[in-house]
C-alpha cells in the first residue's frame, strides 16, 4: 500500500472540516486518532457521536482516493508507423504525426508530458510483430505492429539512430521503461539498442527475431525535465541492413506530489465553492483539469488555457477531488463541494 505523509493527511483532514465546520473539540480527536495511527476498531471506540464516526469515515475516503491519485502511473505508446484505431488510451506515434505535444496516460488523464521525434524510423509492417509472452501488458494492436530502422540502405532508405525526446517529465522522479521490439518469422540476430539520456545514461538490448520477451530500464530526466531515448542495432546485429524495431513502449512513475505543495508563481483557483451548474478557473498557466469522485473514478478532464474559464458542472451533489496538472508538470489538488 502507498504511504502517505501526515503532512497530507492533516492537510485533508482540515479541508474537509473546513467543508463541515467542525467544533475545535472535534478537530483534536481526528488528530489523535490519525497520530495514534490506530486501526478501525479504536476509532469505533473512541468515537461516540454518530455524525462524528461519519466524517472521520469521510476523511478516510479522501485518503484512500488520494492513494489512488499517487499510485503508480503508466503511459503507453504504441510506434504503430500509420494511424488506426488503438483501443484503450494508447499514444499513437505514426510516420505523418510521429510526435506528440500532451501524452496520456493508460488511464485516459492528459498530462503535461509530450514526446518529439527528431530523426524517425524507415517504416513500419502491421500484424508483423509478435503477439504474446512477456508482451501481454501490451495489446495485440502494438505488440503485432512494429516501427523499424536499418543501418544500411534498405528501398532507399537508411537512418543509423533513430532519436526521440520525451518534454515535460519530474526531475526528481525516476521513469522506468517497458520496450517491446518484436519480428516475428525470423531466426537471425536481430538485436536493437535503446539508450535513455537522462540524469544517467542507462541501455538495455534485446534481440528482436521472433521475440516475446519486454527488458526495462530506469532513468531519472535531465535538471530541464527531458529524457532523450536513441534507438539503433545492437552491438550483436547480425542482419546485413542492421535491421532495429521498436513495437511500443510503457513509460512507468510514481506520482507522489503533495496537495497543496505548488510554489506560489504555480498558484490557481477556482469558484465558486461550493458550486451548483457553474465553476470558474483561474490558472497562472495552461493545464489539465481532472475531477475524480472519492472513490477514484474521473467525471470530468478537460485542457484548460492561463486565465480565467468557466466550465459548466453536471455532476451530482458531492465532494470531488480536482487535480490540476501544469504545462511544467506542477500538481495541485483541490476539493470542489458540488450543492
Amino acid at each position: 500500500m502507498t504511504n502517505v505523509s501526515v503532512s497530507i493527511m492533516e492537510k485533508l483532514i482540515v479541508k474537509y472540516i473546513i467543508i463541515k465546520i467542525l467544533s475545535l473539540n472535534q478537530l483534536l480527536l481526528i488528530l489523535k486518532i490519525k497520530k495514534m495511527k490506530t486501526n478501525l476498531f479504536f476509532i469505533k471506540k473512541s468515537v461516540k457521536n454518530s455524525a462524528m464516526l461519519k466524517t472521520v469515515a469521510v476523511c478516510m475516503c479522501i485518503l484512500s482516493s488520494l492513494m489512488v491519485a499517487n499510485a503508480q502511473k503508466s503511459i503507453g505508446i504504441d510506434f504503430a508507423g500509420v494511424a488506426y484505431d488503438n483501443p484503450g488510451n494508447w499514444n499513437l506515434s505514426t510516420a505523418e504525426e510521429p510526435s506528440i505535444t500532451s501524452l496520456k496516460e493508460l488511464s485516459g488523464i492528459v498530462t503535461s508530458m509530450g514526446l518529439k521525434s527528431i530523426d524517425y524510423f524507415c517504416g513500419y509492417y502491421v500484424g508483423a510483430g509478435t503477439v504474446g509472452g512477456d508482451a501481454e501488458g501490451f495489446t495485440p494492436a502494438v505488440s503485432g505492429t512494429y516501427a523499424f530502422g536499418n543501418a544500411v540502405d534498405f528501398n532507399g532508405e537508411s537512418i543509423d539512430t533513430v532519436r526521440l525526446e520525451l518534454t515535460g517529465m519530474d526531475k526528481d522522479i525516476e521513469y522506468n521503461f517497458d520496450f517491446y521490439s518484436s519480428r516475428k518469422g525470423v531466426t537471425d540476430n536481430r538485436e536493437s539498442l535503446f539508450i535513455l539520456m537522462g540524469a544517467t545514461t542507462e541501455s538495455v538490448t534485446v534481440n528482436s527475431a521472433s521475440n516475446t520477451t519486454v527488458v526495462s530500464s530506469k532513468v531519472k530526466p535531465k535538471s530541464d525535465g527531458t529524457i532523450y531515448l536513441k534507438v539503433c542495432a545492437g552491438p550483436n546485429n547480425a542482419h546485413s541492413n542492421g535491421f532495429y524495431y521498436l513495437n511500443g513502449m510503457i513509460i512507468t512513475y510514481d506520482s507522489n506530489s503533495a496537495i497543496g505543495d505548488v510554489d506560489a508563481s504555480q498558484a490557481c483557483s477556482l469558484y465558486p465553492n461550493p458550486a451548483k451548474n457553474m465553476v470558474t478557473f483561474n490558472l497562472a498557466q495552461s493545464s489539465s483539469v481532472n475531477v475524480y469522485t472519492l472513490s477514484g473514478k474521473i467525471v470530468m478532464q478537460k485542457m484548460l488555457e492561463a486565465g480565467e474559464t468557466s466550465l459548466p458542472l453536471e455532476l451530482s451533489t458531492g465532494l470531488y477531488l480536482v487535480d490540476i496538472v501544469g504545462a511544467d508538470n506542477s500538481i495541485m489538488t483541490k476539493r470542489l463541494l458540488v450543492e
